[in-house]
């Protein structure tokens, strides 16, 4: 009885935690994101330049 109990805030770089708790981070990612997506809004100009 496994269930997913984080969600991110739509537009926004946060994700919650339950219904009442709050984080906020510089890059947040849903549970469908994949790796070309997170590679290419994080990393891709750290390293290209």
């Amino acid at each position: 009885m496994c269930q997913v109990c984080t969600s991110v805030t739509p537009g926004e770089p946060q994700v919650m935690l339950g219904k009442d708790k709050a984080f906020t981070f510089d890059y947040v990612f849903d549970i469908d994101s994949h790796q070309s997506q997170i590679y290419d809004e994080c990393a891709r100009e750290l390293i290209d330049g």
